[in-house]
């Protein structure tokens, strides 16, 4: 029963940070109608969908009375899951690599003036970046290590 209530709390959370993502760039878009901002509020919200569509594919609810097998199965999925999390998270940052050089070059005069916004914006989605891959990471070598499939010490977890 454990299982089940930290899967479905996993799938709320996810589908609540997609929400607060696409929120975020449509009031970017109404508040700074500038093409940078389309072009990030487009790809973030096209990166959240296909986020979302993968994950309903692969984490799935455990059935009640799952047997030894159905639990393998969706371990796999769940390691199956990670991994696409790190390669969705390496397509996003080529992706942001050259609109964060437009940004810069578009901001040029905010940066020189005040360099601290530049480390806090690039810096922080790098530290985002890196605390998602290693979570994706460790979820991944916890998920490998379990001796017993029927073992719910590891989950699915942000």
């Amino acid at each position: 029963m454990l299982d089940r209530h930290r899967t479905r709390l996993a799938l709320v959370v996810e589908w609540l940070a997609a929400a607060a993502v696409i929120g975020f760039w449509a009031w970017q878009v109404r508040t700074r109608p500038h093409p940078i901002t389309w072009t990030l509020g487009v790809g973030s919200t096209l990166f959240v969908v296909t986020w979302l569509g993968v994950l309903h594919r692969r984490v799935r609810v455990p059935a009640e009375g799952e047997t030894a097998s159905d639990r393998a199965v969706r371990v796999a999925e769940l390691v199956r899951w990670f991994t696409f999390v790190q390669r969705g998270l390496v397509a996003f940052l080529v992706f942001l690599a050259p609109v964060a050089v437009w940004k810069a070059w578009i901001d040029r005069a905010m940066y020189a003036a005040e360099p601290w916004r530049a480390g806090v914006g690039f810096g922080g989605v790098l530290v985002i970046a890196a605390g998602v891959w290693a979570v994706a990471e460790a979820q991944k070598r916890g998920l490998r290590a379990r001796p017993n499939p029927d073992d719910t010490s590891v989950e699915v977890s942000r």
